[in-house]
């Protein structure tokens, strides 16, 4: 009894009652196959070289059609070429389409008509796939980062509260958690860097977050510069500053920046008003002698600072303070050390 496939058009014969009447429409057994057996042929028959054209374009069009994304309305008739330049790519796609369960995945469905039956589109069609995963993947990968930081954000908020209450020691699990919670927060550049101890390349993310989990005993090991350059990265791209691990972290930073550099006399001065919730932060010199002072005066720009002429928020604060030193020196030069700066306020937004 002759049968003709409604999905690939090949006219094939089942036994018994041959008789002079037309072929049934009937699908060819192998878009009956499990999905196992369908890659077993693949790579036991196709890449043997055991298929015959016809046999070809079976396989190719049943692995397309169990995908699930793809409807019938007319026999697919591909050409050999398109089969064979293809066969590899949609095995893969398939493959991928078939292992993801997750009702989020939105892949294109595509339908074969009269039009475009031969398939001359398959370049496109894979395409689509692949941009769907790309894009199925990514957002993936972010929800699993917001999950991720979700969940050190309720441990570190526990965490920081016995630290500061003296109940535990900064641990080394804790400076790692403050580390990665710093890491998927202001999305540290991945790209390589060279250690400056070991001379080996390794991701800048995975360097930082070195600086924030060392021990306090190595912290001054590193070059200055390194921890300037995450300090800045931390005030431009911080956009929370009123959280206890937002803070924590500030403090931990610039501690050692202000401790090595230059131009210290910069501390972060945390006050919060009774019966309020949020806390501010102010930047102030740490001056402690008129040497001190000078050098920092010593910096200043000839004209008050403008935040549109500097690059970062950092390099307009230091200036800010540095003018505010000198106007301060140069209208009372026998000023006393102890006597507040004129130090711009800094709010949480600003850091």
């Amino acid at each position: 009894m002759k049968q003709v496939c409604p999905l690939s058009g090949v006219i094939w014969e089942a036994e018994g009652f041959a008789t002079g009447h037309k072929p049934l429409v009937l699908a060819h057994p192998v878009f009956s196959l499990p999905v196992k057996s369908l890659y077993a042929r693949l790579d036991a028959d196709w890449y043997a070289g055991r298929l015959s054209p016809v046999e070809k374009k079976l396989l190719f069009l049943a692995i397309f059609n169990v995908s699930g994304h793809v409807t019938f309305n007319h026999p697919a008739n591909p050409e050999p070429a398109t089969v064979e330049t293809h066969i590899a790519s949609l095995a893969k796609s398939v493959s991928w389409l078939l292992s993801i369960k997750h009702p989020g995945l939105s892949a294109p469905h595509f339908n074969i008509n009269r039009d475009s039956h031969k398939l001359e589109n398959m370049s496109a069609l894979l395409q689509a796939w692949a941009e769907a995963r790309v894009s199925f993947e990514s957002g993936m990968r972010a929800q699993n980062l917001l999950a991720t930081k979700n969940r050190l954000e309720m441990l570190l908020e526990n965490k920081i509260k016995k630290v500061e209450a003296g109940i535990v020691a900064e641990s080394s699990s804790y400076l790692n958690m403050l580390a990665s919670w710093a890491e998927i927060a202001l999305n540290f550049p991945s790209f390589a860097t060279i250690h400056p101890k070991t001379g080996q390349s390794v991701r800048l993310s995975d360097y930082w977050k070195e600086l924030i989990s060392c021990p306090e005993s190595e912290v001054y090991s590193y070059p200055l510069t390194d921890w300037k350059e995450l300090d800045d990265h931390i005030i431009d791209n911080l956009d929370d500053t009123d959280s206890s691990f937002a803070f924590t972290l500030m403090r931990r930073v610039k501690k050692v920046v202000y401790k090595q550099s230059e131009d210290i006399g910069l501390v972060i001065v945390k006050s919060q008003q009774a019966g309020q919730d949020k806390a501010t932060y102010t930047l102030e010199p740490n001056a402690s002698d008129k040497a001190t002072m000078a050098a920092i005066a010593a910096k200043a720009p000839s004209s008050e600072p403008i935040q549109s002429n500097y690059a970062t928020k950092v390099e307009f604060l230091r200036a800010r303070i540095a003018w505010n030193m000198a106007k301060r020196l140069s209208s009372d030069p026998a000023h006393n050390p102890s006597i507040t700066v004129d130090a711009p306020e800094v709010k949480a937004e600003d850091l």
